[in-house]
């Protein structure tokens, strides 16, 4: 008899508790990192913390939960261990960790309860976003629980600009250490030319894109309506616009939300452009494009460190506002142009200003107090060092 979600869930509260009691009792082992990411994919701010313990070559066992379901398994690296999130061995393991990494509240959700001497470091997945989150952004009383658990057990929280120092302030983290530290995630947007090149070639091959084209990135947030207008624009006249513009053959990729990629149905009609919504990691994709647009979405603020061209595409702004969530920053105030209807849309590419551009792009940065260089993950694991003395 095929089981209800009802009794599914019910299962899986009880295996929690019956994990909770065999294994919370573990020894602790100094030298094991435990990666919760929410994703469940090899990416964000517990991917570059891991890559650069990796880079070090430290005698940490790292160990990092994912789920049965994720597609981009051969992301990991070899030489880390993988575990299966609710399973006995994710609950033996995380509870053996003496450093627990995560990018959301995903270990309330799990019922990890943290052990006296383990360190718990929130990094999150945002940046200066322009959306809100938490209680700004939703009535989600079990979120809004499981957000003040996974705070109270939290140790550090992982900041990159006085900005986020004060939303952190105002939602779960209001009486936890933050550290300005930087995104991890961030510090490939600093990579050097080599690198960028060899993510790029990776990035066209897996996707049949001439190495030679300059791509743009259309990548817009979610609504909770679940309207998919936002993706039925004219791709091709976006890519001849760019190609007046700036010089050069234009690839148009789209990446659809990972809350949206299942809900689409009809992609095969987004002529003119590419879809990579099943590349794990947006920031090396933002490490490689040549030109960003989205609405609301945060991975903007972060490829703004790249000083390339991006835009805001913003048809639904006061119906996003008053009727999915509140802005942080009013989209005047960014440095992108904003089109709030295609035709604006292409007319601010037209008119795009470079110089003045680069000067808004540096002017949000500094008022808004961003610390990241590309050495954040430095940083962090270096806390991280501290912490396993």
């Amino acid at each position: 008899m095929r089981k209800t979600l009802k009794h599914r869930n019910f299962i899986h509260v009880v295996g929690m508790w019956v994990f909770n009691i065999l294994f919370r009792h573990r020894k602790i082992d100094q030298k094991k990192i435990f990666f919760l990411n929410f994703s469940n994919e090899y990416d964000c701010n517990p991917k570059y913390i891991c890559e650069e313990i990796l880079k070090q070559k430290l005698d940490y066992k790292i160990v990092f939960a994912t789920s049965k379901n994720t597609k981009n398994l051969g992301d990991f690296p070899k030489n880390i261990t993988i575990v299966y999130k609710g399973t006995p061995r994710f609950y033996k393991e995380i509870y053996s960790s003496k450093v627990i990494v995560e990018n959301d509240i995903r270990v309330s959700f799990q019922g990890v309860k943290k052990k006296k001497g383990q360190i718990l470091i929130e990094t999150f997945h945002g940046s200066i976003g322009i959306k809100a989150f938490g209680r700004q952004a939703n009535n989600d009383v079990l979120w809004h629980k499981m957000a003040d658990k996974a705070a109270a057990m939290t140790d550090y929280v992982i900041s990159n600009s006085k900005f986020e120092n004060n939303i952190y302030k105002t939602t779960f983290w209001s009486n936890n250490e933050i550290l300005l530290l930087g995104h991890a995630r961030n510090d490939i947007l600093f990579a050097d030319e080599k690198t960028r090149s060899e993510i790029k070639e990776k990035i066209c091959k897996r996707y049949g894109i001439d190495s030679n084209s300059k791509i743009c990135l259309y990548a817009p947030t979610f609504r909770d309506d679940e309207n998919q207008n936002i993706y039925q624009i004219d791709y091709q006249k976006l890519a001849k616009t760019l190609s007046d513009k700036f010089g050069g053959n234009w690839a148009i990729a789209f990446r659809l939300h990972h809350l949206t990629n299942e809900s689409l149905e009809d992609k095969k009609e987004l002529s003119g452009a590419i879809d990579v919504s099943d590349y794990s990691d947006i920031q090396e994709l933002a490490t490689v494009i040549d030109c960003g647009i989205t609405d609301y979405s945060s991975w903007i603020c972060e490829y703004v460190l790249r000083r390339k061209p991006g835009f805001i595409y913003a048809p639904d702004a006061e119906k996003y506002e008053t009727d999915e969530r509140p802005l942080t920053i009013p989209l005047k105030d960014l440095p992108f142009p904003l089109g709030k209807d295609f035709k604006e849309l292409i007319q601010k590419i037209e008119n795009f200003d470079a110089k003045k551009y680069k000067k808004d792009c540096d002017s949000f940065l500094l008022k808004h107090g961003s610390v990241d260089d590309g050495h954040a993950s430095e940083r962090i694991v270096q806390k991280i060092k501290e912490c396993t003395l």
